[in-house]
């Protein structure tokens, strides 16, 4: 039988050693390589940090450029609203007066329009206006709508060609008015 010499407390202190310099070295190769690559991308971020910080004024800049008159627009756009129900009677007068100037019979009713977003409808008042009259007539009023000092948006148009002979109104006009 072979005997076996008795191991040798060196030899085994001396292969723990060497087998945890592997592992060792092993770790600190893995985590140097992986700090390298951060490394790397801090040096490319910070780069890119470096050549927009002058993006950041002309943002800035650009932002009051754009916004610089908004107080103003929407003061103007408030004024454009009456907020008193003299001023309201005074928006059906000036449309009359208007379609009158113009030559053409209106006629002025306050309805009610559906609107499937009733949320964004605010405060608002709805008038159907009908008269009779040619293309000309129409596009004549429209201007002179869009010249009167309200905030007005037309909802619905229709016009039917028709000769001067027959009765009835053949341009209806759906307008939103809206108010303070």
């Amino acid at each position: 039988m072979l005997l076996t010499e008795p191991s040798n407390p060196a030899k085994r202190v001396f292969k723990l050693s060497l087998v945890l310099t592997f592992v060792s070295a092993f770790i600190v190769l893995f985590i140097g390589y992986s700090l390298s690559g951060m490394h790397h991308d801090i040096k490319e971020l910070n780069a890119f940090l470096s050549a927009t910080d002058n993006l950041q004024s002309n943002f800035e800049q650009s932002l009051q450029l754009y916004t610089e008159g908004t107080e103003e627009a929407i003061a103007h756009t408030h004024s454009l609203r009456p907020a008193s129900e003299i001023e309201y009677i005074q928006f059906i007068s000036d449309i009359e007066n208007t379609a009158e100037a113009l030559g053409v019979t209106l006629d002025l009713k306050s309805i009610e329009i559906d609107e499937k977003e009733s949320a964004t409808k605010g405060s608002t008042l709805d008038y159907q206006l009908e008269f009779f009259g040619s293309k000309t007539n129409l596009i004549d009023f429209l201007n002179e709508l869009e010249n009167l000092s309200y905030y007005v948006k037309i909802y619905e148009l229709n016009f039917t060609e028709l000769s001067s002979e027959t009765a009835g109104e053949n341009i209806q006009i759906k307008i939103r008015l809206y108010v303070k």
